[in-house]
């Protein structure tokens, strides 16, 4: 599930306090530049958090603009999932590859196979009650020495694993059931769909590989988002061939528009008041973007596409959406068109952007987005 800002400037340090120098500095060499950036976009009502990376290693996340790193830093983490309960703020993530959540910045690393204890990546969070659950993948090896990656999700902190050769990319509850969307190697790549341990499939054909990405429960109907492709074979149409966006509801699928786009994905899928608002990608190849394919941040309401950027001086896409007083949130990565070796995380409040990191060397994206 990846992250863009109209920001109010509050101090967000629930977490762990970092302790390295290095890290103290990178904060306070960045706190001017949030500053400017959120005083240029001026107060809003709506409490954002945002979570993702920062730079090469840092797990990173913001409220209302304002950046805060996880602890700890002697290693790599990727904050990939948040959600605002009780009061406390969850996030879950990977640190070192083991899935792990924060709890009010306090790292919890989950447990895994017996083989390989504890190896594998949480995505995704919820919090139902006072309940905490996780979804994501922990690894095993089998009889013949192979690594396998197996689709999960914690309870509590209590495993249960789904299927082999799986992974589960995003969790929600309702009432009492439990729905995990995700994909399987059966036959190719088929994107999932697990209520209370059992998974179906959303698509069955031979010929497409397709993964879910994100899940929402609405009124007892199941939403789901993702992309799937043609498989390639003598005679196949290359267009075939290319990723396309679409969502599910109640298990029928419904193709995403792409305006003759080579490729589009969908990444996060939210409903509100009947709309239904997914937010992804697309790659378009023409002479304005110097005859190079690129990454284009996108979101559509009702099968609708709305630009986030042109494809022409950037590459961006959209990880994670969410909707909240007629405010469409959106955020996710952006850089360069000609230098890949870079990106900053960024948050579109509806179609304005604005600057998470302020980075000029490394890899920062924006994963996951709760508004309260």
């Amino acid at each position: 599930m990846k992250l863009r800002n109209l920001f109010l400037i509050i101090p967000f340090c629930f977490l762990s306090s970092c302790t390295k120098e290095s890290l103290n500095n990178d904060l306070e060499q960045e706190k001017e530049a949030n500053s400017l950036t959120n005083a240029k976009l001026g107060p809003i009502a709506d409490k954002v958090y945002v979570v993702g990376r920062k730079g090469n290693d840092f797990s990173a996340q913001w409220f209302n603009g304002t950046q805060s790193l996880l602890s700890p830093s002697n290693g790599y983490t990727e904050a990939k999932s948040v959600f605002k309960a009780n009061g406390n703020i969850y996030v879950a993530g990977v640190f070192d590859g083991k899935p792990c959540y924060w709890l009010n910045g306090v790292m919890n690393i989950l447990p895994g196979t017996s083989s390989i204890y504890g190896y594998g990546e949480a995505k995704s969070i919820f919090v139902s009650g006072f309940d905490v659950y996780v979804a994501g993948y922990v690894k095993n090896i089998d009889i013949n020495g192979q690594i396998t990656e197996i689709s999960a999700y914690w309870k509590n902190g209590v495993l249960t694993q789904l299927s082999d050769q799986s992974n589960a990319n995003s969790i929600f509850v309702y009432g009492t059931d439990v729905y995990v969307c995700g994909y399987i190697f059966v036959d190719g790549q088929k994107a999932v769909v697990w209520k209370n341990n059992t998974m179906s499939y959303l698509n069955t054909s031979a010929n497409y590989n397709c993964n879910a990405n994100d899940i929402k429960v609405i009124n007892g109907d199941v939403y789901v988002c993702g992309y799937g492709k043609k498989k390639y074979t003598n005679g196949t149409d290359p267009e075939e061939i290319h990723n396309k966006a679409r969502y599910w509801k109640n298990g029928i699928e419904t193709k995403l528009s792409d305006d003759n786009s080579r490729a589009n994905y969908a990444y996060s899928i939210y409903i509100v008041n009947n709309d239904i608002y997914v937010a992804g990608s697309d790659i378009i190849h023409n002479a304005n973007s110097g005859g190079i394919n690129v990454e284009r941040a996108k979101y559509w309401k009702n099968n609708s596409p709305i630009y986030l950027t042109d494809g022409i001086s950037t590459r961006a896409e959209a990880y994670s959406i969410f909707v909240k007083n007629f405010t469409v949130y959106t955020v996710g990565r952006c850089n360069p068109r000609t230098d890949l070796s870079k990106s900053e995380a960024v948050i579109w409040n509806n179609t304005s952007m604005s600057n998470l990191s302020i980075f000029s060397t490394g890899y920062s994206t924006a994963n996951s987005i709760f508004v309260e």
